[in-house]
């Protein structure tokens, strides 16, 4: 497999063809690999409580019916 780089303008329509052409060569696999990777590292990243996981609260509300 040979590796090549190509270096594009900032708004280069070409890019997102290439792109396009690049992901419809790969399998649904690697496709999926490629968005689990992406996905770990978002959460690595974007984690502020060093490793705990924040939640969203639960509030319940107990009210009497008359």
């Amino acid at each position: 497999m040979e590796k090549s780089i190509k270096i594009y303008d900032l708004h280069d329509p070409a890019q997102e063809q290439d792109n396009i052409e690049y992901w419809k060569g790969k399998s649904a696999r690697e496709k999926l690999h490629t968005l689990e990777t992406i996905r770990a590292s978002w959460n690595k990243f974007s984690d502020k409580n060093n490793g705990e996981k924040q939640r969203l609260r639960r509030v319940i509300r107990v009210t009497e019916s008359s």
